[in-house]
């Protein structure tokens, strides 16, 4: 009976690799679901995510993963990629707020 079974639902694992590289390109991003995403996952992948992903993801962010962007938002920084406009938008939201003050 468990083999009849396995036998059926065998054909199905073909469908579930469409999906795979759904979830294969944002390992990047969040290695598991119970851990942050990181701020280079975020900046490699910036031009796939939609804004609402990249709110998302930036408000998820590790206290030291902000610190990193406030430090990228001041005008002498001298950060490459995509880290000043994703310290720009973590500006917009509030993000790095807190950390105005601390310095």
């Amino acid at each position: 009976m468990q083999l009849a079974n396995f036998l059926t639902l065998l054909p199905t694992f073909a469908l579930l690799s469409s999906a795979w590289p759904t979830v294969h390109g944002r390992s990047k991003i969040v290695a598991r679901a119970d851990e942050p995403p990181t701020l280079n996952g975020i900046a490699t992948d910036y031009e796939k995510l939609s804004p609402g992903d990249t709110d998302w993801l930036l408000s998820h962010l590790t206290r030291k993963e902000l610190e990193k962007l406030h430090d990228c938002a001041a005008p002498e920084a001298t950060c490459a990629g995509h880290l000043p406009d994703l310290a720009r938008r973590a500006g917009e939201l509030g993000l790095l707020a807190p950390f105005d003050n601390s310095r």
